[in-house]
């Protein structure tokens, strides 16, 4: 798409939620849904429908990628949700997983790819893919990546150190299943893709280490990123970039170089003031907390959407008001955040 119809839907006042999961959540039989493209498509529309979106914002499932590698990698279904690396890994397991990659993929990678197939096929909307980010999906397979990253940023390689070569080989699986995940989404015609990367924060990368000598951020964040995205520009795929962590302005700015079309960020961030950070070009998105949704006052929850709304106006900067991050269901509670839901879109 062009550039200038994100900027265009941004000053119309569009808003947009995450909240694809609160419908989807809301069907007696989801969990076969969610195996189920053409099903699942049908749940995209009806979300977009119902938020009155034009962009059919899909699932944030950030588990897919984790079990898709775990797939390749020929690990068991019932240990893939807690699995973690413990041994000592090697180049080997890379080339395990590349000789792999022509496996059939797992159902529900096949489900959300045919889904947006579907969105494309069957509507108007703008049919739209998720990925998690390859530093997200090392931090979801190793017990404790902090250490490593904190070494490797001291300067540490991975031929000195175990640990720094065990996230640096699993950076470079993530990059090629999140790949191949990105290519079966585009080919079922996703014209703009959200990458989830809020692994990338100050809990896993502290200000400290970017206040130093190092490109660790730049290494174990950008540079995996830019394979994503580099796929995605040669088939003009447009990015849409969410962080909901905790950021230093240092991050942001980097992060910014990855060029997306929006930028999603989470309620630690103040909008009012990365608009001043953030390249125009560039819409930002978010970012009421959704964290807890259910527990804010209708009171307070209106103020907060006034605020956001009354500061960011006065920026003159591109934005979408929005969720900061996935809705999720809760037991008991499913009409009342869809309300609240409704509230950030109609307050």
């Amino acid at each position: 798409m062009d550039r200038n119809y994100y900027l265009d839907i941004a000053r119309k006042g569009q808003r947009l939620l995450f909240g694809t999961s609160l419908i989807l959540d809301q069907k007696p039989d989801s969990k076969k849904i969610a195996l189920d493209g053409k099903r699942l498509g049908e749940v995209y529309i009806e979300a977009a429908q119902k938020y009155g979106s034009p962009i059919a914002l899909p699932l944030m499932d950030l588990t897919i990628e984790k079990n898709e590698l775990l797939h390749l990698l020929r690990v068991k279904d019932e240990l893939k949700e807690t699995f973690r690396f413990e041994e000592n890994l090697s180049d080997e397991i890379i080339k395990t997983l590349e000789n792999n990659l022509k496996l059939e993929p797992t159902p529900r990678l096949v489900a959300y790819s045919e889904a947006i197939r579907y969105v494309q096929q069957n509507s108007s909307l703008l049919p739209t893919g998720m990925l998690i980010g390859p530093f997200s999906l090392m931090t979801k397979l190793l017990a404790d990546p902090i250490i490593p990253v904190f070494l490797a940023a001291s300067g540490i390689t991975g031929e000195e150190d175990q640990s720094v070569k065990n996230v640096e080989t699993i950076l470079k699986m993530a990059v090629a299943v999140i790949k191949r995940s990105a290519q079966m989404q585009i080919d079922a015609g996703a014209r703009l893709i959200c990458i989830c990367e809020p692994a990338a924060n100050v809990a896993f990368i502290s200000p400290d280490l970017l206040a130093g000598d190092t490109d660790i951020f730049e290494r174990y964040v950008l540079f995996n990123n830019r394979q994503i995205t580099e796929l995605m520009k040669v088939n003009h795929v447009d990015l849409l970039l969410h962080d909901c962590g905790e950021l230093s302005n240092t991050m942001l700015q980097k992060l910014c170089s990855l060029d997306p079309v929006i930028l999603s960020l989470g309620s630690s961030r103040e909008l009012w003031s990365d608009a001043y950070l953030v390249p125009e070009h560039i819409v930002l998105f978010g970012n009421v907390s959704t964290k807890n949704l259910v527990y804010i006052p209708e009171a307070q929850l209106k103020h907060t959407i006034n605020d956001l709304k009354e500061k960011m106006s006065k920026t003159g900067h591109p934005f979408i008001l929005g969720s900061e991050c996935d809705i999720m269901s809760i037991p008991g509670y499913e009409k009342l955040l869809y309300d609240r839901a409704l509230m950030i879109l109609n307050d």
